[in-house]
């Protein structure tokens, strides 16, 4: 897992510096700009019964980890831009809670469920295009359409000392068509930037098992129906002409609404309709030099 997270990061940075001394020897008279980013990442991800969200939860996961982000950005045409970005995590711990079910045999004096503490991996990457309707004064206002792939990934290995005999393998994918509005202001010595997104095409998947001592039980649930919402704001300062330093804030909500399958012995003991909510919020520091 640290070999394959280090080859995360370095292909990240290697692309990232690679974009840039290429912007700097482009035969056409191309705007690049590349950004990179180095934070934080908060959220939660939670499976529960459509039924009875409250006291029904399948799922609860919560977790913290550093994340780094690099970021390509060139207008082919004047009003339209292409942006690139990738996303890794470097290093983190989460918590994460199995519901009742997964207990068995149920013994009253246990906690509710299953406690586990995991090392969490987190890849994203993302496309999107930029067209400007209104630039007024060096100003951009336009609308953002684009894709992103999120791909979340969870091993536990027995070391949690509430229940220290559980094994746990989750794995989250999500695949995300979005649209938005966008804008940008810029004067002299600073700049920032608003997007806000949305969509009501969100295919997420979600598949794990846990073992308990002589027990094992898996689970898929595949989710499709619901909505994105998610704010990002960018503030920057003007170290030189062509290098900014800033902050970067993001918020992503995701309701999705699916089905959840739970197995013990490779059989279906209990499917349920299910909602999947994540909730996302990533700080970053933010370098961006322009070309």
């Amino acid at each position: 897992m640290r070999i394959r997270t280090f080859t995360h990061v370095l292909l990240l940075v290697l692309g990232v510096t690679v974009s840039s001394a290429h912007g700097q020897f482009l035969p056409w008279n191309i705007p690049v700009n590349s950004s990179f980013r180095v934070g934080y990442l908060y959220g939660s991800q939670v499976v529960s019964s459509a039924v009875d969200p409250v006291h029904d939860v399948q799922l609860d996961i919560s977790f913290g980890f550093p994340i780094l982000s690099g970021t390509l950005e060139f207008s082919p045409i004047n009003p339209l831009s292409v942006r690139l970005i990738g996303d890794v995590s470097v290093y983190g711990q989460q918590n994460i809670i199995y519901g009742p079910w997964w207990t068995a045999p149920p013994v009253p004096t246990a906690p509710p469920g299953l406690y586990s503490n995991a090392r969490p991996g987190f890849v994203g990457v993302e496309a999107a295009a930029l067209f400007d309707v209104w630039r007024p004064a060096g100003h951009r206002f336009g609308v953002v359409g684009g894709w992103r792939r999120e791909y979340w990934w969870y091993n536990d290995e027995g070391t949690n000392d509430v229940n220290a005999a559980v094994y746990s393998r989750d794995n989250v994918t999500s695949n995300v068509p979005f649209v938005g509005l966008c804008a940008e202001m810029a004067y002299p010595g600073w700049r920032s930037t608003f997007e806000f997104l949305t969509s009501r095409f969100i295919y997420k998947t979600i598949n794990g098992s846990v073992r308990q001592l002589l027990n094992y039980g898996e689970y898929h649930c595949a989710a499709r129906d619901g909505v994105l919402l998610e704010a990002r704001v960018h503030g920057m300062t003007n170290i030189t002409d062509n290098l900014l330093l800033g902050l970067y804030g993001c918020y992503a909500y995701q309701n999705v609404s699916g089905v959840f399958d739970g197995l013990k012995d490779s059989v279906v003991t209990r499917s349920l309709d299910v909602h999947v909510v994540e909730n996302a919020l990533t700080l970053q520091l933010q370098f961006t030099l322009f070309f």
